[in-house]
């Protein structure tokens, strides 16, 4: 019987599931996937999601402290009061990480290929930083893929995209007026 060779984790799977046993990578059109920085087709999609006109995004008002993700191509917007890192994913029950969520099952995580514990946000001398966690689709900050585990500054209006999930950072900091 024909297996499909996890390109995450490298477990073999029956062809018949559609996540792996090990890692839980989505394996749809796994024999078929290529590289995510050599195939020509996905770095078009990633183009067009970069660029891809902000009808009715504006920068929310915030409070003090409180940043903001839109989420492109819906009228959603995800608010949170920054106390301390933050790490983007979903929730699958448990979580092994120390860091409070954010939950983008409501963003359609699961669909747009987020991982469960995809990105960190943490706030150093009052800007905002970035670090991909290992992800399985990779994060991109305004169409540059970002190397995991090293930070990289967001900035206001930047296009943050998780897997397929694209947004857009606002905030709010205390110098701000």
């Amino acid at each position: 019987m024909d297996t499909i060779t996890c390109p995450n984790c490298g477990s073999e799977n029956d062809p018949s599931i559609k996540f792996c046993t090990d890692c839980g990578l989505w394996l749809q059109n796994v024999e078929t996937r290529q590289d995510v920085m050599e195939d020509q087709q996905v770095k078009d999609t990633l183009d067009a999601m970069v660029h891809e006109p902000e009808v009715l995004i504006t920068a929310p008002r915030l409070e003090e402290g409180t940043i903001a993700f839109a989420v492109v191509g819906t009228s959603n917007m995800i608010l949170i009061k920054y106390e301390q890192p933050v790490l983007l994913g979903r929730d699958a029950g448990t979580r092994p990480s120390d860091y409070p969520l954010v939950d983008l099952n409501d963003a359609r995580g699961y669909v747009m290929g987020v991982s469960r514990q995809h990105a960190l946000l943490q706030k150093m001398d009052d800007q905002y930083y970035v670090a991909d966690q290992g992800s399985s689709n990779g994060t991109f900050i305004n169409g540059t893929r970002l190397k995991p585990y090293d930070s990289y500054k967001i900035n206001q209006g930047d296009r943050l995209i998780l897997g397929q999930l694209n947004l857009i950072f606002f905030h709010r900091s205390e110098t701000d007026s």
